[in-house]
């Protein structure tokens, strides 16, 4: 590492923080292995039978890809099955399974299970048993949690009621438009920092601006304790399932058509013929009586609980609402002819919340799926943007509740997350091809709409819209602890090229779009709650051998090679970068959930900007794949507000100092293809200034 002579003064941390966000990470001292990795031969991953790590505290995420058990042929059966591994899924004597749902396909069936202690659920602990129609079982997947006795988890009655836990929740969102929903609460163990704790799960809704998934699972201990929150899709609460505001909604109400002529974005016309309804007065309403579709007010529905029913006006209803209510129908009906009725497969009722607006009736730039609500699944769009011309993107949402429904109780977070959002990409751009829907080459999302500002991401070149295109690439998001909107989740959004573009090379190698679209459904069906990018590279293989797809194995090996995702190590530099890390003692790593790491550059415009990274949750490591060129270096403590330096060998805290005493930090150059490690950040408490560090260059890592 070189000194430079001085930048101009760099803008505090605080204050570039809204800037230019990248990150990418690579463990100094373990390049050989990933090379190792890279180098096993194609047969030996092939012929895996298992593959089993750590995910995310102590719940173990195992996947089986080969036969081991015969006479499959319900519940019972399919237990004693996963019984017969019970020691290679990671259970034990205490580990205990309640059947969630039985899925079949015409070749095999899905015993999807949850794992439970007691009456309490295991959070996004379960499994999958995956058999032939021989009743062999072919597959397993788990993530499971040993160690739980039953009085873990059932325990005395506790005096610590749901209502409280509620109460709870409210003081903590107290002042934001965020709404605790009642009689959802329930009882849950939960993994923090590695231990599982008997909590109090509280469902609130969450700001739609950038929102994805429409709830977040609110922690409460039994001492009244505020534990933290994760976002979900669906609530794990039996009495959302069923609601007589749904059941009554088509009352009275006969099926009817509307025909007519739409204007496009672009000023071109569409004729259109879509179902509506017809009240007894002749009024007709945008819904559909046989599909139990219905197009309501999202604010009266979301903000007043009032079902305000688009309503036809002097023969017209709106162009853009009508342009995605018949794109949800063509959506709702493809799965309809693969076995899957309705968006969760059981025919539930579909709303559809138009106008997105927030409380003060702004519209709301997003469209998403808003999980159950009232006996509904329900999903929302803006006025502004015509997501009705976009069939990939309505193909998308609807794709993201048949994901909650069959990767049961998976959280919105990390890999999970990007896996998730991945799985619509790719089946919402796979419909939009077969249903003819875009001239669409290059995979992109929400071309459609020919508005290049509604273009979010392209699957066959992530470059283009800052994605990564193998793990630790550029763009690649580190693991987080919490959910946040400013880390995406963790990569839920930015990580999700990598799956992507391994749909992409199937696709280009000349994959045929419904041949995928069964392959990607299968791989659907497979998933548990817990699984994350390596697990997925164990059963990538296996879901395309029982798809009948294996003359496609080697394109698909080598996706996985050049995607990385069968590791957590990165297999080479991006381009044009090289690597920088900050090693973060356990103890703080621990204790600080909300560290963000900043490196600040003045660009050709002389303006400063900044890249952030943070430590990765599952390795205690801050790094960033950085472009070549002279940085500053930061780091700021969101939990305690707190803010370093970094003095060419030292972190020099500058929370308390006033700006004129702030001393202008030291610039490193950092060269392409070069690994280097920060000194250790290692800070004291308020109450114990830190010792000077000794004088020492930042080393350069031989990455050889």
């Amino acid at each position: 590492m070189k000194s430079k002579r001085s930048m101009k003064t760099v803008t505090r941390f605080k204050s570039v923080l809204a800037a230019l966000l990248t990150a990418a990470l690579l463990l100094p001292g373990l390049t050989g292995l990933a090379e190792e990795a890279a180098a096993l031969p194609d047969q030996e991953r092939i012929n895996e039978i298992s593959f089993a790590m750590e995910t995310r505290g102590n719940v173990v995420t195992t996947v089986i890809t080969e036969p081991f058990y015969e006479g499959v042929t319900d519940e019972d059966s399919a237990i004693d099955a996963l019984e017969s591994v019970w020691d290679r899924l990671g259970a034990d004597e205490h580990t205990q399974l309640l059947l969630d749902a039985v899925y079949e396909t015409e070749d095999l069936t899905y015993y999807t299970f949850r794992q439970t202690v007691g009456s309490v659920v295991v959070e996004s602990a379960g499994a999958k048993l995956i058999a032939d129609k021989e009743g062999r079982a072919v597959c397993a997947v788990g993530s499971l949690v040993a160690g739980l006795d039953f009085d873990a988890g059932a325990g005395e009655e506790e005096e610590f009621t749901a209502e409280q836990a509620e109460n709870v929740v409210r003081e903590v969102v107290k002042g934001t438009q965020i709404d605790v929903y009642e009689g959802m609460s329930h009882q849950a163990l939960v993994d923090f920092d590695g231990s599982h704790l008997l909590v109090w799960v509280v469902y609130t809704d969450r700001d739609a601006d950038g929102l994805d998934v429409a709830y977040n699972a609110c922690y409460v201990d039994p001492q009244g304790r505020f534990l933290g929150s994760v976002p979900v899709s669906r609530p794990y609460a039996p009495d959302t399932e069923h609601n007589s505001v749904a059941e009554l909604a088509f009352a009275g109400l006969e099926p009817d058509v509307w025909s007519g002529e739409v204007t496009l974005q672009d000023g071109s016309t569409r004729a259109l013929v879509v179902p509506v309804l017809r009240d007894a007065d002749g009024v007709r309403y945008l819904g559909d009586l046989q599909r139990k579709i219905l197009c309501v007010d999202d604010d009266a529905w979301e903000n007043r609980n009032e079902m305000v029913v688009r309503t036809e006006k002097d023969g017209r209803f709106d162009d853009g609402e009508l342009l995605i209510y018949d794109s949800i129908i063509r959506v709702w009906d493809f799965y309809a002819d693969i076995g899957w009725t309705g968006p969760d497969g059981k025919g539930t009722p579909t709303l559809l919340m138009m106008d997105l607006v927030d409380e003060e009736g702004n519209p709301v730039l997003n469209a998403y799926y808003g999980g159950q609500s009232r006996g509904f699944q329900t999903f929302a769009f803006n006025r502004v943007e015509r997501d009705g011309e976009t069939l990939d993107v309505i193909g998308h949402e609807f794709t993201h509740c048949v994901t909650t429904v069959l990767c049961v109780n998976a959280p919105y977070i990390n890999d999970t997350g990007a896996i998730n959002e991945s799985l619509s990409d790719i089946m919402g751009n796979l419909m939009e091809e077969m249903l003819d829907a875009s001239d669409d080459p290059d995979w992109l999302i929400g071309e459609a709409a020919k508005n290049p500002d509604q273009i979010i991401r392209c699957m066959s070149s992530p470059h283009l819209y800052d994605q990564p295109e193998f793990i630790w690439d550029r763009y690649y998001y580190p693991a987080v602890f919490t959910a946040s909107q400013g880390a995406d989740s963790g990569g839920v959004h930015r990580n999700s090229s990598l799956l992507s573009l391994i749909a992409w090379r199937l696709h280009e190698a000349g994959m045929e779009p419904e041949d995928e679209f069964n392959y990607m459904m299968n791989v659907i069906l497979t998933l548990t709650g817990t699984i994350t990018y390596p697990e997925l590279a164990a059963l990538l293989p296996w879901c395309l051998k029982q798809a009948g797809l294996e003359q496609y194995m080697d394109v698909l090996q080598d996706a996985i090679r050049e995607t990385g995702i069968d590791d957590i190590l990165p297999v080479r530099y991006a381009e044009g970068c090289g690597m920088v890390t900050a090693d973060i003692p356990e103890d703080v790593f621990r204790l600080r959930h909300d560290l963000k790491l900043s490196f600040s550059y003045v660009d050709e415009k002389d303006e400063v900007q900044t890249i952030l990274t943070w430590p990765d949750a599952r390795l205690g490591l801050a790094a960033a794949a950085l472009p070549a060129g002279v940085y500053t270096v930061s780091m700021y403590d969101y939990d305690t507000d707190r803010e370093w330096l970094l003095l060419r060998d030292e972190w020099l805290e500058v929370t308390n100092l006033p700006p004129e005493q702030v001393p202008e930090p030291a610039v490193f150059e950092f060269e392409q293809e070069e690994i280097y490690a920060l000194p250790v950040f290692a800070p004291a408490d308020p109450a114990e200034p830190a010792e000077p560090a000794d004088p020492a260059e930042p080393e350069q890592v031989d990455a050889a």
